[in-house]
């Protein structure tokens, strides 16, 4: 069998992810598909760009008669312009083929692709699979077919899956804002590291991290459950079962990759989704988690040194379109020295001389 091209893969993996019995491993190597090569990301959203294309058309693609297919005799002995223009001494492209698709099998192929998007795009879009990314730098609104909108921020994965009992979100890296639909009978729930997030007719930014997860809530409430912490025998005074807490507008809190719990000031809750608006601001934020957002924005690998440099405090506002410039600056701020690399990797180390 010969190696598909790095179309025919974008195309698989596009027909894959629409498939609403995708299970999670599949989402899991197409990010790896994706990560392996800036080709693949190209291809992929090209492709995502031609499905809009032929939805938009409304109609869907004739497949080449028989006849068209049997004349398709072309060698390459001669350019294809001359081979359309006479075969035999015959005219063999009809009024009804035009000579922009050049021979019959390429109007297959194309046909083939054009009717698997036709099929696609008129799926009920209230029921199905999706999956949706940023690139570095980029941030995009989505709005869901029950409603429902997602602000995903830079260099952030989400896949959806929308069924007639449940609305289930997965935040697979990154940082989203969700203004949920209020729909009580079908619960909307959104996954991000090891918690469990349900809405309960609200809006909340979740924020994920190498080491926590933190939920803000701007309106209503949630309920957030944590998902594979360890639970607390009886035996200790545990209940033997995962706690889950309500969180109110004006509220947030922080899940450590320990299954450590901890509630924020207030004012994290009134910052959370400022980053929609092209600014972060934080308060006493540890600077690991700044850079990783920054890392974010600027497609930079940035390689923290071991010890106390990632628990430094940064308070202050990061305009998303100067983020290069905030980190050239950083050791301006504290106490850190900043070492850009040739191959474009930034490293953070401790200024022992401050």
């Amino acid at each position: 069998m010969s190696k598909r091209t790095v179309q025919e893969e974008a195309a698989y993996w596009f027909m894959e992810l629409q498939d609403d019995k995708a299970k999670s491993e599949s989402y899991m190597e197409w990010h790896r598909w994706l990560a392996a090569s800036p080709e693949h990301e190209q291809a992929f959203n090209e492709m995502e760009r031609t499905v809009l294309r032929l939805a938009k058309s409304g109609t869907r693609p004739r497949l080449p008669t028989q006849e068209e297919m049997q004349a398709d005799e072309y060698d390459g002995s001669v350019p294809v312009t001359d081979f359309l223009r006479d075969f035999d001494g015959h005219q063999i492209v009809s009024q009804r083929f035009h000579p922009r698709y050049a021979i019959a099998a390429g109007l297959a192929a194309i046909a083939l692709v054009g009717s698997l998007v036709w099929h696609v795009t008129k799926q009920d879009p209230l029921h199905g699979t999706y999956a949706f990314h940023t690139a570095p730098g980029e941030r995009q609104t989505i709005t869901l077919a029950e409603g429902s909108k997602v602000s995903l921020d830079a260099d952030s994965v989400l896949n959806v899956t929308l069924t007639p009992e449940r609305r289930s979100l997965a935040l697979v890296r990154g940082e989203a804002f969700f203004d949920v639909a209020k729909e009580p009978a079908r619960p909307f729930v959104v996954s991000a590291g090891r918690t469990q997030v349900q809405a309960i007719g609200t809006a909340f930014n979740i924020r994920m991290s190498e080491d926590r997860t933190v939920v803000a809530v701007t309106e209503g409430r949630v309920e957030v459950t944590p998902t594979s912490m360890p639970e607390l025998p009886v035996a200790m005074g545990g209940s033997g079962i995962h706690v889950a807490r309500q969180i109110s507008a004006g509220q947030a809190v922080s899940y450590s990759r320990n299954g450590h719990i901890d509630a924020l000031p207030a004012a994290d809750a009134t910052i959370a989704g400022n980053w929609r608006e092209g600014r972060r601001q934080y308060l006493g934020e540890p600077l690991r988690d700044v850079l990783a957002d920054v890392g974010r924005y600027t497609g930079r690998r940035i390689e923290l040194a071991e010890g106390p440099v990632g628990d430094l405090k940064f308070t202050g506002t990061l305009r998303l379109e100067n983020s290069d410039a905030w980190l050239k600056g950083l050791s301006v701020a504290l106490p850190v020295k900043i070492d850009a690399r040739e191959d474009g990797t930034v490293a953070v180390t401790m200024d022992q001389a401050r």
